[in-house]
């Protein structure tokens, strides 16, 4: 064989890391459960200031409420 021609393990290794990749790719389920675990941890990781945010926009449309009943 020549040097350029890569032997048959070689061969038979790649089609195997392509075939793997493939079917990780084709897993539809299984990247879906992987993409909503990484959003709730996001999700977990920023609850203070999620919660901080939610507690700022109640707080300003009791605000408005309170205004807005006294002006009748």
């Amino acid at each position: 064989m020549t040097d350029h021609t890569p032997d048959i393990e070689e061969q038979r290794a790649e089609i195997a890391a392509t075939v793997e990749a493939l079917a990780a790719k084709a897993d539809v389920p299984t990247r879906l459960r992987s993409a909503t675990e990484v959003q709730r941890r996001k999700l977990q990781d920023n609850a203070p200031l999620v919660a901080a945010a939610v507690g700022g926009v109640v707080a300003a449309v009791v605000v408005i409420v309170i205004l807005r009943r006294r002006n009748r």
